[in-house]
């Protein structure tokens, strides 16, 4: 149980350093595009983007199967 966790609680971490990472790098193509680096700005919004979109899969997918599993114990447990 306590293995389990510690295992949920640096999965937590991970994700909220991705999160901090991708608002982070939200805010960077408003300071490129100022420095006329509207392509390079343009570059990392589609990467910001893609992150955001990879983030949502993973947390998505971490809570589908934390879900699931409580429901099959659940479906157990009454039949």
């Amino acid at each position: 149980m306590i293995y389990v966790n510690r295992r949920a609680l640096s999965i937590k971490r991970i994700l909220y350093v991705l999160m901090a990472f991708s608002q982070f790098m939200g805010t960077m193509p408003f300071f490129l595009c100022q420095n006329n680096f509207a392509f390079l700005g343009r570059t990392v919004y589609i990467i910001d983007k893609c992150l955001h979109f990879i983030l949502l899969f993973f947390v998505h997918k971490l809570c589908y199967n934390m879900i699931g599993k409580a429901y099959y114990r659940v479906k157990r447990f009454i039949i």
